[in-house]
């Protein structure tokens, strides 16, 4: 299953960002709704899946650079451990389920971001 999302790490939220609303949090918050909205209910994740975040490339790296990264590993901030914390707590019910699953969580450079949960 790929769902075409902007990946964003999970951030270190306060009390007061129930109503300070900054940034890095609402966005944090709206990938979290979009997942909640895109990934059904009723999807059972398998015993062991495979989570791939594309991240798009910046738009001031050249052609060539781009084309020579495509499909490479990330490197860069945000680390996989954040950005996998989003998917296991997308929801109760979802959480559950993938919270039980193996995970192997991969960032790679890509054209356009992404996620892919598929069973290994």
């Amino acid at each position: 299953m790929t769902i075409k999302v902007d990946p964003v790490a999970k951030s270190r939220q306060t009390r007061s960002d129930k109503w300070k609303q900054r940034p890095a949090v609402m966005r944090y918050r709206a990938y979290a709704d979009e997942l909640r909205l895109t990934v059904p209910v009723c999807y059972q994740f398998p015993a062991n899946v495979e989570l791939i975040y594309g991240i798009s490339m910046p738009r001031s790296w050249s052609a060539k650079k781009k084309a020579e990264m495509d499909g490479q590993p990330h490197r860069q901030e945000p680390d996989t451990n954040n950005l996998t914390r989003r998917s296991r707590t997308s929801s109760a019910k979802r959480q559950l389920c993938l919270a039980r699953a193996r995970r192997e969580a991969v960032e790679q450079w890509s054209e356009t971001d992404y996620l892919t949960i598929r069973p290994l």
